[in-house]
């Protein structure tokens, strides 16, 4: 399970401490974020060991980016 924390304290008029914060389980997030990376890489082997290549182009802006087999 993984847990994010975030919270914040603040001082009191008689001299104490309050603390408030909340914690949000981010095991799902993590979980996907781990399949993307675990993706990536296998893409990144499957494009390496071949004369594949990928590239993605931003429509609003027109740059193009390649992967490196797109170099050759």
């Amino acid at each position: 399970i993984w847990l994010e924390e975030r919270g914040y304290a603040r001082s009191t008029q008689a001299g104490g401490t309050k603390l408030f914060g909340v914690t949000t389980d981010v095991t799902e997030r993590r979980l996907a974020q781990e399949r993307l990376r675990q993706s990536e890489e296998r893409l990144r082997i499957a494009l390496s060991s071949s004369d594949m290549m990928a590239w993605e182009t931003d429509l609003r802006t027109g740059l193009t980016v390649g992967s490196e087999g797109a170099e050759r």
